[in-house]
C-alpha cells in the first residue's frame, strides 16, 4: 500500500529495495530528496470491485463501464494527495522511466522533447477540459505520435487538476503497463 512515485534513469525502478550498488548507479530527476526520503507520495485512495464490475473486467468489458460500477470507499487513508513537480532541463536525457519506489518494474518511460517543431502539422484535435484542447498526429511510418497541447491554465485555483492521457501499451485494449502517457496541470 505504498508507492511512491519517482523519476529515473532506471528502467526497473523499485529504488527503496535495491542495493546500495543500484541506488548509487541510478540517477534520480524527481521523487526523492537530497537526504534520500521518498517525496512523491500520498495518501492511499482505492477503488473497491462490485459484483457488477467484476463481471466487466471478467468479460472484457469496456473501461468506462468498468469505472462507472467501481464503488468508490467511505474515506481515504489520512494524509493528502501527493504531488510531483519535475522540469527537466537541457541536461536531461531523452528517455527516463517514472517508476514505483517499493516495487520493481511498475512504471515505464516518459520521452523527452526539446520541443515539437513549429512547423508540424496536426490531423486530429480534441477538447480535454474547458481551457485545453489537444492536437496530435501519427507520423507517416507510424513510428512516432506527436502532440500538443495547447490552452491556457485556469485562473481559478480551486479549479486546478492534473490531467492525464496517453497511448495504451496494448494494440487490443486500455492498458497502463508499457504505455506512453502525459501528465498536464491544468
Amino acid at each position: 500500500n505504498y508507492h511512491p512515485f519517482y523519476i529515473s534513469n532506471s528502467i526497473g525502478g523499485g529504488r527503496l529495495q535495491n542495493t546500495e550498488e543500484e541506488r548509487a548507479n541510478e540517477t534520480v530527476y524527481a521523487g526523492f530528496d537530497e537526504l534520500g526520503q521518498a517525496t512523491g507520495v500520498g495518501r492511499l485512495c482505492q477503488l473497491e470491485e462490485t459484483e457488477s464490475s467484476e463481471t466487466t473486467r471478467q468479460n472484457c468489458g469496456d473501461l468506462q463501464t468498468y469505472i462507472d460500477t467501481l464503488e468508490t470507499p467511505a474515506s481515504c487513508n489520512s494524509g493528502e494527495p501527493g504531488t510531483l513537480v519535475w522540469t527537466p532541463d537541457e541536461n536531461t536525457p531523452d528517455l527516463v522511466y517514472y517508476q514505483c519506489a517499493t516495487h520493481l518494474n511498475l512504471g515505464w518511460k516518459i520521452t523527452v522533447v526539446d520541443a515539437v517543431p513549429a512547423e508540424t502539422e496536426f490531423d486530429n484535435c480534441i477538447p480535454l477540459h474547458e481551457t485545453l484542447q489537444l492536437f496530435w498526429r501519427v507520423d507517416n511510418d507510424n513510428s512516432n505520435v506527436r502532440f500538443r497541447l495547447c490552452g491556457c491554465q485556469s485562473t481559478d485555483s480551486n479549479t486546478n487538476q492534473y490531467m492525464g492521457f496517453g497511448l495504451s501499451g496494448s494494440a487490443s485494449s486500455t492498458q497502463m503497463f508499457g504505455a506512453d502517457p502525459t501528465i498536464a496541470w491544468v
